[in-house]
């Protein structure tokens, strides 16, 4: 197996990290046998280790189905996601010349943060995701907070250490809006979060198309969902959207999910992300809204 990690050769933990993790997995793609089963290798920054894999790739392809190649990268603020970070991988994959056969056999690891945060985890149970991970002088720290990742891979469960409250239930953005909405309310309705879509309309036919229905919208979540306080009935869905929702995808889902509620009976109301919201306007939005429909409005016709 063959390892393109960041860092700088002969100066980064990285190779220790992945060398003990690896030999300790121990992995059904990995030879039983053999002293040369792991070969990490420091390649510098991220953009080179892009530049580097394709020609790494080859290398291994020629040597045979014995033969694996890992890459190891960190996510940064310059990439949304692991996805996003795989879409920069392929498209230099592509320009040398990797079919998309080829490129599908590379085994990828992309951390969310430096090496040093995962150590600090493993050894502590928290890490401060705002500053810095603290830095790693020692080899043995890093080869024990290896074999401790390890040993929870193997463990085959979810282990307690690996998860941690999230600290705060929705964004930054969705916080700026709920402060003025809970004033707009006024105890009035309910207010929900992050609900699925299928909590908010129902198929209404029969159990087989049905299934196929919640199916097709089973994934969608919206962002709030105003309630009556004592029937728990929802009387208003409200859209947050911020640039995201510019994008042709995006506008394509907001236009399904403006069509669903609208056929199940339930009124949304979409509000441009801002800075700063008045109450009092989003008091009588919400309001003009929901008597327009009609509170008790249902709408009984097939989604």
């Amino acid at each position: 197996m063959v390892c393109l990690c960041e860092g700088k050769r002969g100066d980064s933990i990285d190779e220790v990290f992945i060398n003990k993790l690896m030999r300790m997995v121990k992995v059904p793609w990995i030879r039983p046998e053999g002293s040369n089963i792991v070969r990490a290798q420091s390649c510098g920054g991220r953009s080179d280790v892009i530049k580097r894999m394709p020609n790494e790739l080859k290398v291994c392809l020629n040597r045979g189905g014995d033969t694996t190649l890992m890459v190891w990268a960190d996510c940064d603020d310059t990439c949304a996601d692991g996805d996003a970070l795989k879409a920069t991988f392929w498209k230099e994959a592509e320009r040398q010349g990797i079919t998309k056969a080829q490129f599908d056999t590379v085994v990828f690891v992309f951390a969310k943060d430096r090496l040093e945060k995962w150590i600090e985890f493993l050894q502590t149970g928290n890490t401060d995701e705002a500053k810095e991970g603290p830095r790693v002088k020692h080899n043995r720290e890093v080869a024990d907070a290896a074999k401790k990742l390890a040993e929870l891979c193997k463990a085959a469960r979810p282990a307690a250490l690996m998860y941690r409250r999230r600290p705060h239930l929705i964004s930054k953005g969705e916080r700026v809006f709920w402060h003025p909405l809970y004033r707009a309310v006024r105890g009035k309705y309910r207010i929900f979060c992050k609900v699925r879509l299928l909590d908010v309309v129902e198929p209404a036919c029969g159990r087989r198309e049905a299934r196929r229905l919640s199916g097709s919208i089973g994934r969608y979540h919206v962002d709030f969902v105003l309630c009556d306080p004592e029937t728990t009935e929802p009387m208003l869905v409200i859209e947050l959207d911020d640039r995201s929702h510019q994008s042709p995808q995006q506008t394509k889902r907001d236009r399904f999910k403006d069509e669903v509620l609208a056929v199940g009976g339930v009124p949304i109301y979409r509000v441009p992300a801002q800075q700063a919201y008045d109450p009092i306007e989003l008091a009588d939005e919400i309001a003009r809204r929901i008597l327009t429909t009609g509170a008790n409005c249902h709408n009984e016709r097939p989604i």
